[in-house]
């Protein structure tokens, strides 16, 4: 390592920003910004859950940037703060991991500042009090614009490349995580009752691509038999479905063929953090089908998009707690129909939603995080 004297050092703190999820995506980009700048030294305390895959194509080779691969969460965590001697401890994590780091962190006098998944409304107070006291800057959806990298190539190209038949029409879901945020019993209930609900010579059309594992917190061949037995329909897992199993292997190069591939995107969680993946997505010139919930308000209105208000909320069991929000299938359903058929209304959507999307760049997020 090297140490300018003139340098700002800062302890980063997250999900390794070579793993795929959502914060190991905005750690790498945040990194990638802060290697540009020559004021500044940064210490990586990058957390390696198990079962991680790293991304190939992620690389940060600045000598300003320094990863330490922390594979046993906290163990390490005492040493390299004391090897960084941080002027500004920066953690990018949900609301439970922030405030961890922050309480191992509690007596280095320096500047704090926290990037929170904040997926759901009113959290715990004790938790949310804690950083209100801790931290100088706590950046949310509500207060941080985020960015997102594309690579446009043509559907027929991508389709090709991923050996899928270009002439469907293609629902993208990159939520990841089969957690019980994620409601895929509601998307799956979606998805039999669009069949259900609309004639099969424009349904038989629609493929739904799905990033997730199908036998963690819910069984989603189990709910999907369930679901189809219900409304007396025979149909086929496997005709319906592309299912990218094991996510979190997925590149970002390979990420990009699925965001050129597919017509909209649909998300049905009851909480969400950044909404990244939607945003990325539609950069692509996608219209998306989301719950109305907090972090879409700064990209997503009903001329690029359609919002789904909620059907039903409830308070979540955790030690984190929050509001969630569900959404109705039935709602779904429609508006799934209503792209598959309304060119005008999908190609309006889609100019719109390229259009909205334009100015979202990692620079000015990073801008706000650590000034010049």
């Amino acid at each position: 390592m090297y140490f300018d004297k003139v340098m700002k050092k800062v302890l980063y703190v997250s999900p390794h920003p070579y793993l795929c999820s959502t914060s190991s995506t905005i750690s790498y980009n945040i990194l990638k910004q802060l290697s540009l700048r020559d004021d500044i030294y940064v210490v990586c305390y990058a957390i390696i859950p198990e079962d991680s895959t790293f991304i190939s194509d992620r690389k940060i080779t600045s000598e300003n940037i320094y990863i330490f691969d922390a594979k046993k969460s906290e163990e390490n965590f005492e040493q390299c703060l004391k090897m960084s001697t941080p002027d500004l401890i920066l953690i990018n994590n949900k609301l439970s991991e922030c405030v961890k780091y922050f309480e191992l962190c509690e007596f280095h006098k320096c500047e704090k500042i926290s990037i929170v998944n904040a997926y759901y409304e009113h959290f715990n107070s004790k938790l949310v009090n804690f950083l209100n006291n801790t931290c100088s800057e706590i950046y949310t959806h509500k207060n941080i614009q985020l960015g997102y990298e594309k690579k446009l190539i043509s559907k027929e190209i991508a389709c090709s490349q991923l050996k899928l038949d270009s002439s469907f029409f293609y629902v993208l879901t990159l939520t990841n995580n089969n957690s019980s945020r994620k409601r895929y019993d509601i998307y799956i209930k979606s998805v039999v009752m669009f069949f259900k609900m609309h004639d099969a010579e424009i349904t038989k059309n629609v493929k739904f691509v799905l990033a997730t594992n199908i036998n963690k917190h819910f069984n989603l061949l189990e709910i999907f038999t369930i679901e189809c037995k219900k409304h007396d329909l025979d149909l086929k897992f496997t005709d319906i479905f592309v299912i990218i199993q094991n996510p979190h292997t997925l590149d970002d190069s390979l990420l990009s063929l699925f965001y050129n591939i597919a017509a909209i995107g649909l998300n049905t969680s009851d909480g969400d953090g950044w909404g990244l993946w939607n945003l990325t997505h539609m950069s692509h010139g996608a219209p998306q089908i989301v719950p109305n919930l907090p972090c879409f308000d700064k990209f997503i209105t009903n001329e690029n998009s359609t919002c789904i208000p909620s059907k039903l909320s409830y308070y979540v069991c955790t030690n984190e707690g929050g509001e969630a929000h569900m959404i109705d299938p039935k709602v779904v359903a429609q508006v799934l129909f209503m792209y598959v058929t309304d060119k005008e209304t999908y190609d309006k959507h889609s100019q719109n939603a390229v259009c909205e999307t334009a100015n979202f760049c990692w620079s000015n997020a990073v801008s706000e995080l650590v000034a010049e």
